[in-house]
């Protein structure tokens, strides 16, 4: 496979490819890439706290722990919109973190505490698999306070 060059212009690769694109086909790129720019808008950069599961035979135990950082964005999804978590490769053979949730009245009251049940204590964004993928959760109060920023009409 050839190597990429340093500095090489993806952007400019993409616009390129984009205007040579037919009518209709240009059409739906830019859609896509305004949908994109608006998901970015609201995105916000949280900690995200991993581990690592092994399984033993008196059951599963934590490897290893950390914590890095973990992009969360609101974007509108085929019939919803979605809460979305976006990480890079957790490391040592871990997997890509994305993973989404339906972003509704439920999710937002039940994050903060108003669904009747106390507020968790964390918001498990992926559960862990050993041998497969990481562990991954965020505090409650940032999504809480990211989610009164942005959408406050779901805790009224």
């Amino acid at each position: 496979m050839p190597e990429i060059p340093a500095g090489f212009d993806f952007e400019d690769l993409a616009r390129r490819g984009c205007d040579l694109a037919p009518p209709e086909v240009r059409d739906r790129i830019r859609v896509r890439q305004a949908e994109r720019e608006r998901a970015e808008a609201t995105r916000i950069d949280l900690v995200g706290h991993f581990s690592r599961l092994v399984a033993r035979r008196d059951g599963l135990r934590v490897d290893r722990a950390w914590t890095a950082p973990v992009r969360m964005r609101i974007e509108q999804g085929p019939d919803c919109e979605i809460l979305r978590f976006l990480a890079g490769s957790t490391g040592d053979g871990g997997h890509p973190l994305d993973e989404s949730f339906v972003l509704d009245r439920d999710l937002a009251r039940g994050v903060a505490g108003l669904s009747g049940k106390p507020r968790p204590e964390r918001v498990q964004v992926r559960t862990g698999l050993p041998g497969r993928r990481d562990a991954c959760w965020v505090d409650p109060v940032d999504v809480e306070a990211y989610l009164r920023e942005h959408r406050p009409d779901l805790f009224a």
